[in-house]
């Protein structure tokens, strides 16, 4: 099942489960202008084994005891599975992506389960940031975003790395540049290890109107590109949201790429792209996407280049063919439990009716718990 009113029965039918089962998901009409706290329990991991302190990508698969999802921090070779149920978000084991694989990701023949090659995804900018050197290369996976989508004999997790120059440190990880995926039986086991593509970065090359800022770095002079969020409009058909750059200084850029495309290893069929604009109001980029059960997506836009200006808000888009893309208000305002708190990720938890039950989650979950929204769609 491949098209999107098949993925979207597929969703409804989950949705429709959680509601069934778990009806303290379904979002309460008094909680409908309100939010609640979600408790941490257990330990978050990140780079080296310490507490991780930059989450940055969250999705869930409904499950009948509740909601496995997949959390990613940006500096780490691994993502964390963790169970969602009462409103608490567990921790479980760290799941890998490209843990002692190393540099053999970037040799000619890379190992089993890698598709592409880095050489063909890599930007082919003369001013683009500058390579790492491969003996401090391939130590972090830089996931930005993370995707959940059913299929008829399970699911697949998607994880994307930035494709982006560092931006504390002015250079080019390799590792940052490969788009992973966990296949899901239809017990909720991840088939381990994850399968790992270079190809997005092809895909990447043939985006034109972004495709000179692929390699760039991350400043507003050079206006790089980022990639921030993803998500599935069907188990084919991918969306990724870019953080940077924006199209005019005003539209933030959508990418449609095809999974069955990316995830080949015939080299002569090269991926395709989409490009679609989104006006998220003043210099807004995207900072995370997820999927309704209607086939709309939700966007959670935020600041491109670190401005504290910009605010962070949600939005609801339906995709299309077309160039441009209509947006409308979804939350005109995240309330942050702290003022600098960042909005790093988003995960539809259940709807019932025009009422979506969505969760945010912030950089630092030491400071800032996750927050479930309950909100009215237009």
């Amino acid at each position: 099942m491949t098209n999107r009113a098949g993925h979207a029965l597929l969703i409804l039918a989950s949705t429709c489960s959680l509601m069934y089962v778990f009806p303290f998901w379904v979002a309460p009409a008094s909680a409908q202008q309100g939010q609640s706290e979600i408790v941490i329990e257990g330990e978050f991991k990140g780079k080296e084994g310490d507490p991780a302190g930059d989450l940055s990508g969250i999705a869930c698969r409904v499950e009948r005891n509740g909601h496995t999802c997949l959390v990613v921090n940006d500096e780490s070779p691994f993502a964390q599975l963790a169970k969602l149920r009462d409103r608490r978000l567990t921790s479980d084991r760290t799941v890998d992506l490209i843990e002692n694989l190393g540099a053999r990701l970037a040799d000619n023949i890379p190992p089993a389960g890698t598709f592409g090659s880095e050489a063909k995804a890599r930007p082919v900018l003369s001013t683009r940031c500058p390579d790492r050197p491969l003996n401090k290369d391939f130590d972090e996976f830089d996931g930005e975003g993370v995707a959940y989508t059913p299929t008829v004999s399970g699911g697949f997790f998607y994880i994307v790395g930035s494709h982006a120059c560092g931006r504390g440190n002015p250079t080019r990880r390799r590792s940052t540049h490969l788009l992973a995926r966990f296949r899901i039986d239809e017990s909720g086991a991840l088939a381990e290890p994850a399968e790992l593509t270079w190809r997005l970065g092809e895909a990447l090359l043939k985006a034109d109107q972004v495709s000179a800022n692929y390699g760039l770095l991350l400043t507003e002079e050079q206006k790089g590109l980022d990639i921030e969020g993803i998500a599935a409009l069907s188990d084919d058909d991918l969306v990724l949201g870019l953080r940077a750059p924006l199209l005019g200084d005003s539209d933030a850029v959508i990418l449609r790429v095809r999974a069955s495309e990316l995830f080949s290893a015939a080299p002569e069929q090269s991926p395709s792209v989409r490009v679609a604009r989104v006006s998220l109001g003043g210099k807004a980029g995207i900072r995370d996407l997820a999927t309704l059960p209607d086939g709309r997506l939700l966007i959670l836009s935020g600041s491109p280049q670190q401005q504290p200006d910009i605010p962070q808000e949600i939005f609801i888009v339906t995709p299309s063919d077309q160039p441009v893309w209509e947006v409308k208000p979804a939350l005109a305002k995240i309330t942050p439990p702290r003022p600098e708190a960042k909005a790093e990720g988003i995960a539809v938890l259940g709807v019932a009716g025009r009422t979506v039950s969505l969760l945010v989650l912030f950089e630092n979950i030491k400071k800032d718990k996750p927050v479930e929204y309950a909100i009215e769609l237009p």
